[in-house]
Parts: C-alpha cells; sequence; structure tokens
C-alpha cells in the first residue's frame, strides 16, 4: 500500500498475510479484527490457519516506490507486514488469494536484474509450494535488490529474528562484500510490557542499520527502560474500538505518566522519541491532545483502574500530543512523512 497511514512510514508491504498471537499485545490485533472480516484475502488467523502471499502485481509495486524514490534522490521507509509477523514459525504452505501455490526456486539467484524470484503454479500443478521461509527469503531479496528504501521489520519473536538474520548473513549468498548487515534494514521489537523487555537484549544483539523499540500498545510502565544500542522508540496506546467492558475487546488505556516516563529516558539516552497516538482513551490530564473538531466539554470521563479518560470511537481524535508536544523523531531524518 502506497501513502500508509502509519504515521512514521511512508509505505507499507505485506509480503503474507496472516499471523497467530504470541502475547499479551496481541489480544486486540487490528489485523486479526480485520481477517475475520475477510479471511480469503488477509488469511485465517492461528496456527493451523492460512497463509496468504502478496501478488506479483504487489511485489514489483515495491520495486517501482524504489524507482521512483532513486528518481528524486530521496529515501522512503516501509513498514513490512503490519498483517504478519515475519518471523513467525509457521509450517504450512502459503497460497495466492486464488488458491495458487508459489512456486519454490531453490537456489535462485540474487541481483539486480529486477526479476521476481518466485512464479505462481496452480494449486497441485507442483508437488510441494513454497514455504513460509521461501517467501521470507524473497522479501529479503528484495531489500537488497531495493537500495532506496529503509525496510521496518518488527517483531515480538525476537529469538526466530535472532536464528534467521544469523543464518542469512552467514549463508551462501555473499549479499554486501566487505559487510555483515544490510545498510537499508531497520529491525525491530514490540515491548509492551516489563515481561517483554528482555526483547531488547536479543534485538540489539543483530546486526542492523537501525535498531528500534515499539511500544505500542504500551499496557504497562516501562520507566528506566536500559535502551542501549536502541536507536530509536515508538510509543503509543491501543486501539480498541469495543467498549471498556467489553470482555472480548477489553481496552487497556495507556497513562500519561507511562508515555512521559518513557520520553524522559529516550532523552537521557540520547534516543530518538516517536509518539504515534493516544489510542481510544485520552487521559482527562491531556485533553489539550484532542481533536479540533472534538468538544471535549461534551465528553463524560470514564473511570478505569482508578484513573479517568476521555474514550472516543475513533483513536484519531484523541491525537498525539504529550503534555501539549508532538514527538515524532525519526533515526537520521529531519522530515516526517505527510
Amino acid at each position: 500500500m502506497k501513502n500508509t497511514k502509519i504515521a512514521w512510514a511512508h509505505h507499507t508491504f505485506n509480503a503474507w498475510r496472516g499471523c497467530d498471537q504470541v502475547s499479551p499485545a496481541c489480544d486486540n490485533c487490528y489485523a486479526m479484527t480485520m481477517a475475520k472480516r475477510n479471511p480469503a484475502v488477509l488469511g485465517v488467523w492461528g496456527a493451523h490457519g492460512t497463509r496468504i502471499i502478496a501478488e506479483p502485481n504487489q511485489w514489483l509495486e515495491v520495486m517501482r516506490w524504489n524507482a521512483a524514490a532513486a528518481w528524486r534522490g530521496v529515501r522512503e521507509r516501509v513498514f513490512v507486514n503490519s498483517m504478519s509477523d515475519t518471523f513467525e514459525e509457521w509450517h504450512g504452505i502459503p497460497t495466492f488469494t486464488n488458491g495458487a501455490h508459489a512456486r519454490p526456486l531453490g537456489g535462485a539467484t540474487w541481483g539486480t536484474d529486477g526479476v521476481l524470484p518466485f512464479v505462481k503454479a496452480p494449486l497441485g500443478s507442483i508437488e510441494k509450494g513454497a514455504t513460509l521461509g521461501d517467501v521470507r527469503d524473497w522479501l529479503m531479496w528484495l531489500v537488497f535488490v531495493c537500495q532506496n528504501l529503509d525496510f521496518l521489520f518488527l517483531t515480538k519473536r525476537v529469538s526466530h529474528m535472532s536464528t534467521f538474520m544469523a543464518h542469512f548473513y552467514t549463508g551462501d549468498v555473499d549479499i554486501m562484500p566487505g559487510t555483515n548487515c544490510l545498510p537499508n534494514l531497520w529491525l525491530g521489537a514490540t515491548v509492551e510490557d516489563n515481561a517483554a523487555k528482555a526483547r531488547i537484549a536479543v534485538l540489539r544483539d543483530i546486526p542492523a542499520a537501525v535498531h528500534y523499540v515499539s511500544a505500542e500498545p504500551m499496557i504497562q510502565s516501562l520507566w528506566r527502560l536500559n535502551l542501549k544500542g536502541i536507536d530509536w522508540v515508538i510509543c503509543g496506546g491501543e486501539s480498541a474500538k469495543g467498549s471498556h467492558e467489553d470482555g472480548s475487546r477489553k481496552l487497556r488505556p495507556m497513562k500519561a505518566v507511562w508515555a512521559k516516563d518513557l520520553r524522559d529516558d529516550c532523552k537521557l539516552q540520547d534516543v530518538a522519541f516517536f509518539f504515534k497516538q493516544w489510542g481510544n482513551a485520552l487521559p482527562v490530564d491531556q485533553r489539550a491532545s484532542l481533536s479540533p473538531q472534538i468538544a471535549w466539554r461534551t465528553l463524560e470521563p470514564v473511570c478505569i483502574d482508578k484513573s479517568e479518560y476521555f474514550v472516543l470511537p475513533n483513536k484519531d481524535d484523541t491525537g498525539r500530543l504529550l503534555d501539549g508536544v508532538e514527538h515524532l523523531a525519526i533515526p537520521h531524518y529531519d522530515e516526517v512523512p505527510a
């Protein structure tokens, strides 16, 4: 998708769609909710569900973004797999929307000739379709050939990412002579609560151009977070359109002090801080962040976990001001995508 609504990226690209829940951060996953409405295109969630590969024209579109960025002399950021987890270990055979397999091309040549490293094949016409591991290899090929794009990977499965990247950099292909790191590869870990902090130690040891942490949804205080080796932190509250009393979509608001502490930790450790959103619940003391179209005086504060919030059905209405200030820092860049 071009011109994504994600505030810190220019584009999103889903090499495949479909995933499985792995942590408390997944409880109100927007992608899973969307997939339930359109499973044929977005996949069936779960270990025994489906994984739907992007069509060849969608892979080619990424290469067009790269060509356009090169022509304009700029770099653009691509968030990868917003509808899946790149480093999920899933052992089925992914298909295209129409049920066709992708043909495995074992030993495909890497290069910049612009030829996609896979072809479609009718279901059943080959003994075995390409695996998710094959598609992940093709995705890394895309990163390699599109040097005017920075590819942002985000996972909760950092141990799997570590294993894959170690194999990738020590494999048979000499990707970038003289280096063990693709210069346009940004690797990130979701850190939603204290239990997830351990992901940072694994992340910082994986070669990447940029290491980043996404504290979204932030469902617990991360005060005194050790950000050694981390270049960037994204902070955001949870989006959950159901009532805060709805057990299936329980709204877990982000407290203002949590966001402030994380902002201050970043400042002390010289880490770029990006405040993305409050989510569907805005602390009453942050009312300055409300959309100008919202007359906050008409809103009734709701008490959740002994704190008061304005709960709005549209997360965009809660704004992204923290203590009245926007925080939009991005590593190596001064501009923010419009």
